[in-house]
């Protein structure tokens, strides 16, 4: 990204209330009397797309500047200094950043007196609100205090204020261990979504087995704290324990809690816990906690335009699972319908992996709402997503998930060509899920059927081979296995999907309870004996 499309970027991220404190920020500290800095920041504003060749010509023809490069440049740095200005009452880090600068003027007028109250002051702020980094430098200002008042010939202040220094690094160190942690996860994990390595999984599996994990007294300041909670609820929900995964994040949430102005100054990282718990709700079926707890997450302000985006994120994909495992398609409908025609103006800002996740939930109520081009429209923009970003599984169910929806729609002809490509990928790729191929083979023998009879039992060894993906643990447990299963007993009961899907979903925490579901078939078909 070149200089000039940072300032239209800058620019364009601008909120209608900036740019009208900028106005009036650059009449009052610009020596620019004519007013030529805030006429081009006008026409860049009023730019759909960065243009710069245009640029040149407004600035030529309305006599802006003899320089543009340079008038950008002077342009950019008000623009900055305006927009901390605007910040600066709403930031505990740029209030500290003032104190910082009071108190460098009061020492070098020697106003010492006044220049230790106000240390003593922004050290209680620092701490509090753990700005360690800038009670390194309150504390560097203090020792210089020290050093040139009564106190420097006090041996036992210079020791309390260096035990002082050293517990603070300590408690950064803290920090930093659980944040790197955290961090180490979050990555790890990203990178199994989209490879699938057995390394990855293997590090995840033993993640609980971390001496920090373990040991919470390791865990020293309030972020490292709610770091050690948000990984150990992570691990927990990776492998399939969402009721210890509950307990975590409601522990964390109760820390929040207790101190509110946590949640004031780390809005972004409180939603995420918010969700997280969320999400353990939905799996839990804790519905009515649910419903309170969602109320409060679309109740907190969105101060930014990121943040904008990350709540409709949050809130879209929660409302989603919400209704799809509530079994409520009606409404679930309605979210989904709403989110798709929202997708297109955040999808420059959504991260991929959730960006393919949105598509997917929506697509899913689609399908089982039985609106299946629909459906396929929206799954087909699972495709337009960078396969390096999206989610691996994602990409995977949904080249697998094609096949059944050209084959519900008819598409025989397309179906033949896309089971090639299909299985041609599969077998590519050593990290595929055997279910995935079960499924393009059941496919294939589908569109090749010659009666109902012979469908209906190719349907029934098909469900009866993915019923056994149930006995291998939760985390083992292929996406959007509950919903084939479902289309497979609606196609052998001939009964609409939507009308099925309520009773699946509570089948799907027992498999025995699904072949029994499953039993409920034509009579004359034979039960096909798969191997465990």
């Amino acid at each position: 990204m070149g200089a000039s499309s940072g300032l239209f970027d800058l620019i364009k991220s601008m909120t209608s209330q900036e740019k009208r404190y900028f106005r009036l920020y650059a009449r009052t500290f610009s020596t620019d009397k004519e007013n030529k800095i805030t006429r081009l920041f006008d026409a860049i504003d009023q730019q759909e797309q960065h243009d710069e060749a245009l640029l040149q010509k407004l600035a030529k023809r309305a006599a802006l500047t003899d320089n543009l490069a340079s008038a950008k440049f002077r342009l950019k740095n008000l623009i900055l200094d305006s927009l901390g200005a605007y910040h600066r009452s709403g930031s505990i880090s740029a209030d500290l950043r003032s104190m910082l600068t009071r108190i460098e003027i009061l020492y070098h007028k020697r106003l010492f007196d006044q220049c230790r109250r106000l240390i003593e002051s922004a050290k209680k702020k620092a701490a509090k609100f753990e700005r360690f980094e800038i009670l390194i430098e309150l504390q560097y200002w203090e020792r210089r205090y020290l050093v040139i008042s009564a106190a420097h010939r006090q041996e036992k202040c210079f020791r309390e204020h260096y035990r002082a220094m050293r517990d603070n690094f300590a408690r950064i160190g803290s920090t930093i261990d659980y944040l790197d942690l955290m961090d180490q996860v979050q990555s790890v994990h990203a990178r199994y979504s989209s490879q699938r390595a057995a390394e990855d999984s293997s590090w995840l599996q033993n993640l609980a087995d971390n001496p920090l994990l373990l040991d919470p007294d390791c865990a020293t300041t309030f972020v490292a704290k709610t770091a050690r909670l948000e990984t150990i609820g992570f691990h927990a929900r990776f492998i399939g324990d969402y009721q210890a995964a509950y307990a975590h994040y409601s522990e964390a949430l109760q820390l929040w809690d207790k101190h509110p102005f946590h949640i004031e100054d780390n809005l972004g990282q409180f939603k995420s816990y918010l969700a997280n718990f969320l999400d353990c709700c939905i799996a839990l079926r804790r519905f009515d906690e649910f419903e309170a707890t969602l109320a409060r997450l679309q109740k907190l302000p969105a101060a930014s335009r990121e943040a904008e985006i990350r709540i409709f994120e949050e809130v879209a994909q929660l409302e989603l699972g919400y209704y799809l495992n509530r079994g409520r398609l009606d409404e679930g409908l309605q979210i989904a319908q709403k989110t798709v025609a929202r997708l297109p103006g955040f999808a420059a800002d959504v991260r991929p992996n959730r960006l393919a996740s949105l598509y997917y939930n929506c697509m899913m109520l689609f399908f089982l709402s039985g609106r299946w081009s629909m459906a396929l429209t929206t799954l087909n923009e699972v495709f337009s997503l960078s396969e390096e970003k999206a989610r691996r599984d994602i990409q995977d169910f949904a080249l697998v998930f094609r096949l059944l929806l050209h084959y519900q729609l008819g598409h025989y002809d397309t179906l033949e060509r896309y089971c090639d490509s299909t299985a041609r990928h599969l077998n590519r790729d050593e990290k595929a899920l055997g279910y995935e191929k079960s499924i393009v083979s059941a496919l294939r023998k589908l569109s090749a059927a010659v009666d109902r009879p012979q469908r209906d039992q190719i349907l029934l060894e098909l469900g009866q081979e993915l019923v056994g993906y149930f006995e291998r643990g939760p985390q083992h447990k292929p996406l959007g296995l509950v919903e084939i299963l479902t289309w497979v007993q609606s196609r052998l009961q001939k009964r609409p999907i939507a009308e099925l899907f309520g009773t699946s979903i509570a089948a799907a925490r027992d498999a025995g309870h699904l072949i029994e579901l499953l039993h409920k078939r034509p009579a004359g078909l034979k039960e096909k004996t798969v191997r465990s």
